[in-house]
């Protein structure tokens, strides 16, 4: 099957840009792999066994994270949230709730060039291991619940933003689950095929 070389040749190029070049420059080499990334998902995606509707996520993901270094910003809006917190803490909560629901962005184009070649490499796996609704609920709820939560306690514990963890949130989490998933099933041995397909 193409879609094993090919994705790790993508991977791989993306980890060398991401390391060799500075991140402002590696913007558009890296968003042209992830495109590149995503064609390959949808011309094998026959062979894969996935929908349409993956390729949509996993596409939409990648152009809210370049969108987000630009225009969202969540480390901005919890550094609000700690500002309002002195003012108002239920505006300051409102500020908490709604860095949540954006915490598994990135911060900083630092950030982004740096994590997306390991989102790359793990959702090229977890296409194979997970189907969609898993892949969605390993990504936003292990990233918010267990990395995003934490960030908020730990900046209003210091009073100050600690540190946010972006995509590289959402890539822990499926990275956990991807891992867990390939475990179990080498333990038991293929009780099924995922996404069955020798083309």
């Amino acid at each position: 099957m193409l879609y094993y070389p090919a994705a790790l040749i993508i991977a791989a190029i993306s980890t060398l840009i991401a390391a060799l070049i500075p991140s402002y420059y590696a913007l558009i080499p890296e968003f042209i792999l992830s495109m590149l990334f995503i064609y390959v998902l949808a011309r094998l995606r026959k062979g894969l066994g996935i929908g349409y509707s993956y390729i949509a996520v996993i596409t939409l993901i990648v152009l809210i994270s370049y969108a987000s270094i630009f225009l969202i910003r969540p480390g901005l809006i919890l550094n609000k949230a700690l500002i309002e917190m002195r003012q108002s803490v239920v505006r300051g909560f409102l500020y908490v709730i709604i860095y949540l629901f954006v915490s598994l962005l990135p911060d900083s184009v630092t950030d982004l060039v740096g994590t997306l070649p390991i989102f790359i490499f793990v959702t090229a796996i977890a296409v194979l291991e997970l189907r969609l609704r898993y892949y969605l609920l390993a990504g936003v709820l292990t990233g918010v619940v267990g990395i995003g939560v934490s960030t908020v306690v730990l900046s209003l514990m210091y009073n100050r933003v600690i540190v946010t963890y972006g995509l590289s949130a959402m890539t822990m989490g499926l990275m956990g689950v991807v891992l867990t998933s390939s475990l179990i099933n080498t333990v038991r041995g293929p009780t099924r095929p995922m996404h069955a397909s020798t083309s």
